[in-house]
């Protein structure tokens, strides 16, 4: 139906009126699925993604259309009828800027709930994606932040959340746009993160709570919060970090630690630990896996995979594990697991339940 109509526009006839255009979204398609969806889409790092710009038009009588390149889309998990698609004609010419939103903050320490009302999340542009209405993207995290410490390795996991600025002008290279149609973006994520659309890549196993903090805020109480024990305040900060951190919009250690002893079917009091030294033996696959969690006192390290500048298939210091003490980071173990003390093993990768849900 859409495309007769434009067909009728690009003739000048059949006494049609234009659909108005009155909002964006951005849809993701999972290569080799053959449609696009917004919301919330979790996929297994590596996975080959698109994303789709796509422009929504009403006509006089409220019906919608949508102007897309994607072959199929879904929005808010319900089919848009394939006549209800067509790519974009014109007459004025559309760029697409790509953006993500991404924490003001990587680390935030809580001292009372005045702090929390100013976490917020920034939109960084994307111009590396191009203005096109695809997006074949790369979803390295963008900000220096969050690349300080990756101990040489590729941060391609976590969670990215996506914006797309549909602009109209009547001239290809005008400097400004006629018009702007900006999808959810970091204004509404807090309070509504259902309409913002957001890739979610992470493991399906032991790994996967922890990857998907990767992107996210880390939010902790400070020590002087914490000492109130259950004092008003500091009861309202612990609620809210814990809303934000099942909605998966920021993360804190407690949270995360509970999410992977739940995986594994195992609360964390119930977790058997092993004295383990590193480069002493311990084998990857037989005595441990990517998902285990390592500590020294109460500092932790989920193992992440045995890093070939090491001992090939011994559990070393060369080896990378995920951190969590002041932000999601990327280490090798003898950057934390140094000095005086035990060095301990709980084995989480051989129980997880596979069937865990996204969070």
């Amino acid at each position: 139906m859409l495309s007769a109509v434009l067909a009728c526009w690009a003739l000048g006839g059949c006494g049609a009126s234009r659909p108005e255009p009155v909002a964006a979204h951005v849809a993701i398609e999972v290569v080799g699925e053959g449609v696009a969806r917004t919301g919330v889409v979790a996929v297994d790092p590596g996975s080959e993604v698109r994303l789709h710009a796509v422009l929504e038009a009403h006509s006089e009588d409220g019906e919608a259309f949508y102007y897309t390149d994607a072959p199929a889309l879904e929005l808010a998990g319900r089919p848009v009828a394939s006549e209800s698609l067509s790519t974009w004609a014109g007459p004025r010419f559309a760029q697409v800027l790509w953006l993500t939103l991404e924490p003001e903050r990587r680390y935030v320490e809580l001292a009372g709930p005045e702090r929390l009302e100013r976490f917020a999340y920034d939109a960084f542009a994307r111009p590396e994606w191009g203005r096109g209405w695809i997006a074949e993207a790369e979803f390295e995290l963008s900000s220096q932040q969050d690349l300080e410490v990756n101990a040489g390795r590729t941060v391609d996991f976590g969670t990215r959340f996506v914006q797309a600025w549909v602009e109209l002008s009547e001239q290809r290279d005008a400097i400004l746009p006629q018009e702007r149609f900006k999808s959810p973006g970091p204004e509404v994520l807090l309070e509504n993160p259902a309409s913002v659309t957001t890739l979610v890549l992470r493991s399906q196993g032991p790994l996967g709570a922890a990857q998907r903090a990767f992107g996210l805020a880390q939010l902790e109480l400070a020590p002087e919060l914490s000492e109130e024990g259950s004092s008003e305040a500091a009861s309202a900060v612990r609620e809210r970090l814990r809303a934000l951190h099942e909605q998966g919009l920021a993360f804190s250690r407690i949270e995360l630690l509970r999410d992977l002893t739940d995986d594994a079917g195992r609360p964390f009091a119930e977790l058997a630990w092993s004295p383990v030294e590193l480069g002493a033996g311990a084998g990857w696959g037989n005595d441990v896996a990517p998902g285990d969690l390592l500590r020294v006192g109460v500092r932790w390290v989920v193992l992440l995979e045995d890093a070939a500048e090491g001992a090939p298939g011994v559990l070393d210091g060369a080896d990378r594990g995920l951190d969590f003490e002041q932000g999601a980071s990327v280490v090798r173990l003898s950057e934390v697991f140094v000095g005086d003390g035990v060095v301990e093993l709980a084995r989480l990768a051989g129980t997880t339940q596979a069937s865990a849900a996204v969070r």
